[in-house]
Formats: structure tokens, sequence, C-alpha cells
């Protein structure tokens, strides 16, 4: 990464897809940052990708006050209208 905020996690991979360790490292970065607790827990809603469902990240997220929330399946289009009204068109244009 070049001239990223302080603090930023950068984890690569040869094939560029997230996976349960990744997700874990990033979950890490995110309880380090957000420090939810007993009194103030956190919600965060995420994909339903299979590396939020790995056994170990479940349990860390569970050990540490941070309570996830898995969208449906195929349903992006309606839950992140950014994706469909500016992202797409905005992509569609610069690699168009």
């Amino acid at each position: 990464m070049i001239g990223p905020p302080a603090e930023s996690i950068a984890v690569p991979r040869e094939t560029g897809w997230m996976n349960a360790e990744i997700f874990l490292t990033w979950l890490q970065h995110f309880k380090h940052h957000v420090q939810p607790s007993k009194e103030n827990p956190v919600l965060l809603i995420l994909d339903g990708h299979g590396s939020r469902k790995e056994l170990a990240v479940i349990e860390y997220a569970r050990n540490n006050n941070i309570h996830m929330l898995s969208t449906p399946p195929h349903t992006t289009h309606r839950l992140q209208r950014l994706d469909r009204v500016f992202f797409n068109p905005f992509k569609a244009v610069q690699c168009g």
C-alpha cells in the first residue's frame, strides 16, 4: 500500500480472494479500533461469504462482543444501493 492511513492493514493473497485467516486478521484489527465490550457490543453487518462462517471467526467474534449479521444471498442489489446507483455506472465508464 502506498500512503495508507496510519494503522491500516493489508494482507495480500496470491488469488486475491478472502479466506477465514485473512478475515480473522481483519476482525482483530476491527476489534482493536472499535473496542467492543459487554456493555457496548458491536453489530457487524456482512455478506454471506464463507470466510465469515468459519468456527474460529465465529468464536472470536462471540468472545469479543462482536455480533455478526449476514445478509441473505443475492440481495446486494437491494441492500447496497450505492453498488447499483453509483459504483456500477462509475465502473462502466472507467473500465468501459
